[in-house]
């Protein structure tokens, strides 16, 4: 959850950003954000990517769902832990000089946090 929720909020206030945002937002975000995005509006659509339009969102969400899970009483399916784990890893095989480094250790701590829940049935 912090992962996804650092992420989303610290993108837009990198070195040069909150100007890009001011002027996405005057000249309108359906305008400026695209997915084939003139060279004049690049920058804003790498803004939207990196930002908001990343997967910190979606991380920040699993995340309030698994420790809500948690709190209930529930685990984290063993596929989304390995699945969780075997994309940090990529990630940052792909991308060593990202943070993404950060993420490496959430795979791990979903698998352990199973621990126990595997020996036996729930009761």
């Amino acid at each position: 959850m912090g992962f996804g929720t650092v992420h989303t909020l610290a993108a837009p206030l990198l070195p040069g950003r909150p100007r890009v945002w001011a002027q996405t937002l005057s000249r309108g975000p359906w305008r400026t954000i695209s997915l084939e995005p003139t060279d004049d509006a690049r920058r804003h659509a790498e803004a939207f990517w990196v930002g908001p339009g990343s997967f910190g969102p979606p991380a920040a969400l699993l995340g309030a769902l698994f420790l809500t899970g948690a709190r209930d009483g529930a685990r984290v399916p063993a596929p989304v832990a390995w699945g969780t784990l075997a994309w940090s890893v990529a990630l940052t095989a792909l991308l060593p000089k990202s943070p993404a480094w950060a993420s490496l250790p959430i795979g791990p701590m979903l698998l352990l946090s199973r621990r126990g829940h595997d020996r036996g049935p729930r009761g």
